[in-house]
């Protein structure tokens, strides 16, 4: 049996669907202070442009992705994820809590076809 046969069967979404969801809800939890984390500005830089006192499109958390030379430091966390979180839309990335961020990313996800 095939791993998306498994995964039909199952009623499970993709690895790589979980791994973008887990990702994005650290970033959340990250950003919104849930964890304590000495200069967090260093480990997610607010793209200039992020700053909530200005008009921009999307989300007003925009992070900055910094260049990297090897395809080993575009797998860390910190790299993955800042094109995930960019793309989101202000309701998502600015939700009130945790649930609220989990129900508003999956209906986003599932509205960009995301396959699960």
């Amino acid at each position: 049996m095939s791993y998306e046969e498994r995964l039909k069967e199952l009623n499970l979404p993709s690895l790589a669907y979980r791994r973008l969801r887990a990702d994005i809800i650290q970033t959340y939890c990250y950003l919104h202070g849930h964890y304590k984390v000495p200069n967090i500005d260093s480990l997610f830089p607010l793209s200039s442009k992020g700053d909530t006192r200005t008009t921009n499109r999307g989300n007003p958390l925009k992070l900055t992705k910094h260049r990297s030379k090897t395809a080993t430091r575009q797998n860390f966390f910190t790299q993955r994820v800042v094109n995930h979180w960019n793309s989101l839309p202000a309701e998502v990335a600015t939700a009130e809590d945790t649930n609220t961020l989990k129900r508003r990313l999956d209906k986003h996800l599932a509205n960009k076809h995301y396959q699960l």
